[in-house]
């Protein structure tokens, strides 16, 4: 039996989750290296539903909860590489939507595959019931987060915080993260 000098105390749930995070971006890090891509390009691809449907530019912005003028830049860099087209509707001039070239389906594809080995990866660590439970805890967290977390920032401007379709930015989750 250990003493109890010996123990130490549980660490609290925002070290263990800044921990995870960190082991997450380190890991986000090396395959960006390996794609070469920017951090953003591939939170883009890993958002991205599908390798075949276009997507307005409002939309990526939801999925990878960036401000707009941030998806914007994003996609201006992936269209410099290659790996998306941008067009405007022809029903709305000033929707811009964005299809993943032959070059963008192919490292899209990529990035999935490495997505889907992380989550072999992660899902190896624990039983099916286990997993299960870890999945609705980060659910759970998600939500609080989306929930509370907003509602107790200082005011800040629209455009700062929330992109147009009301989800959190890069911005409000890193300020919500410290």
């Amino acid at each position: 039996m250990e003493s109890i000098s010996q123990q130490s105390p549980a660490p609290s749930l925002m070290v263990l989750i800044r921990s995870f995070r960190n082991l997450c971006q380190s890991r986000e890090e090396k395959f960006c290296k390996r794609l070469g891509l920017t951090t953003s390009q591939f939170t883009c691809l890993a958002a991205l539903p599908s390798e075949t449907e276009s997507v307005s530019i409002s939309r990526i912005s939801g999925l990878t909860q960036l401000s707009h003028s941030r998806s914007s830049r994003v996609v201006d860099s992936m269209v410099v590489a290659g790996l998306l087209t941008r067009c405007s509707l022809p029903s709305d001039r000033r929707t811009q939507v964005v299809t993943l070239t032959a070059k963008g389906e192919q490292t899209w594809r990529a990035v999935q595959g490495l997505l889907r080995e992380c989550e072999r990866d992660l899902r190896a660590q624990f039983t099916g019931e286990q997993a299960a439970q870890v999945i609705e805890t980060l659910q759970l967290l998600v939500r609080h987060w989306q929930s509370h977390v907003v509602s107790s920032e200082p005011n800040t401007k629209k455009d700062s915080s929330r992109s147009n379709d009301g989800s959190l930015t890069d911005r409000s989750l890193a300020a919500s993260a410290s």
